[in-house]
């Protein structure tokens, strides 16, 4: 199992990246943790459902693309400052970035929890959260 952690800065209401099983999950991480944060107004979901605003997107650390392969649609997160020649990137269905956008707004937004924990296997994204 892939995952990428973190949690609640004291006194704040922002996350902290705390550690990651591999480079794509420590990209997925940032990108949650740093990028769509705590901020109910997630305008990345909509990037990805609408595509006349185009085939990337960027926060700032993450660099996001839409990739159309055998008719269907999926977005890849890399490192917006990779130094590699060939960044790293992780690959999931627009449908998947969608339902990750979505759980994060419901369990991370909404709640505040004080550990978030994302979590890939088996083809599958989860959110869990301790308090």
């Amino acid at each position: 199992m892939n995952f990428a952690t973190s949690i609640l800065s004291p006194n704040s209401e922002n996350y902290s990246y705390k550690n990651a099983s591999n480079m794509r999950m420590a990209i997925l991480g940032c990108f949650f943790f740093s990028d769509v944060g705590t901020d109910s107004n997630n305008p990345f979901r909509e990037w990805a459902l609408v595509s006349v605003y185009g085939d990337t997107a960027s926060g700032n650390c993450t660099f996001l693309e839409i990739f159309l392969r055998d008719n269907t649609k999926y977005v890849l997160p890399s490192d917006q400052f990779s130094e590699d020649l060939v960044p790293t990137k992780l690959k999931m269905t627009v449908k998947q970035f969608i339902q990750l956008c979505d759980d994060w707004q419901e369990k991370v937004v909404k709640r505040k929890p004080k550990e978030v924990i994302i979590k890939h296997a088996l083809g599958e994204f989860l959110i869990e959260t301790s308090d």
